[in-house]
C-alpha cells in the first residue's frame, strides 16, 4: 500500500467567499453560460435546418402528387385561354332532345344547333290524354297548351351531322 502523506480531515477548508474564489467562480460560470448559449444556438441551427429539410421534402411530395394528378386527369388541368364572355344567352337542349338521350337513342348534332333547339322545343314528348305541355311562342315567351295540339314530330328531318355548316357545328359542340 502506498504511504498516506496527509489526512483529508486535517486539511484546511478553502474560503469560497474570498476574492480569489469569487473570481474563479465567476470565470467558471461565464464559461458554462457561454457553452450553454453555444449549445442552444447550435440546437436552434440544427432544428431550423431539419425544419427546412422537412419543408423541402413536403414540397417535393406535393409536386410529385400534382404531377401524378396532372397526368391522370389531363383535361382537368388544361390552361384556359383568354376567352370572351358570351354575349348571347346559353341555349339548353329541348325536352325532346333530353328525352331521346335518356332513352339511349342517338341524337344528331342538329338538335343542339339554335335552329334545332327552336324546332325541338315545339315537339311534345308527353302523352295527349288531357295533359298540358310548355310551348314557346314567336316572342320567345312560354305558355301551357294541350299536348294534343302540340306537334308530335319535327317539321323537317334533322340535318345529318356530315351536312352541318361549320357555324352550325360550332353552335352545337359546346
Amino acid at each position: 500500500m502506498p504511504p498516506n502523506h496527509h489526512n483529508p480531515h486535517e486539511a484546511i477548508q478553502p474560503d469560497f467567499a474570498a476574492d480569489k474564489s469569487v473570481q474563479a467562480h465567476l470565470a467558471l460560470m461565464e464559461r458554462a453560460i457561454a457553452e450553454e448559449a453555444q449549445a442552444a444556438k447550435k440546437a436552434r441551427t440544427l432544428a431550423s435546418a431539419a425544419e427546412e429539410l422537412l419543408c423541402q421534402q413536403e414540397q417535393v411530395e406535393k409536386d410529385a402528387a400534382l404531377t401524378k394528378e396532372c397526368k391522370k386527369h389531363k383535361t382537368k388541368f388544361t390552361s384556359v385561354l383568354n376567352a370572351k364572355v358570351p354575349l348571347e344567352p346559353i341555349c339548353l337542349p329541348a325536352q325532346y332532345t333530353l328525352k331521346q338521350m335518356e332513352g339511349g337513342n342517338y341524337v344528331e348534332l342538329y338538335y343542339f344547333t339554335n335552329l334545332g333547339i327552336a324546332e325541338a322545343e315545339e315537339v311534345t314528348t308527353a302523352p295527349s290524354n288531357g295533359m298540358y305541355v310548355w310551348k314557346q311562342k314567336e316572342d320567345r315567351s312560354h305558355s301551357l297548351v294541350k299536348a294534343s295540339s302540340a306537334k308530335r314530330g319535327l317539321k323537317n328531318d334533322p340535318t345529318p351531322n356530315e351536312k352541318l355548316s361549320w357555324e352550325q357545328f360550332f353552335e352545337a359542340t359546346p
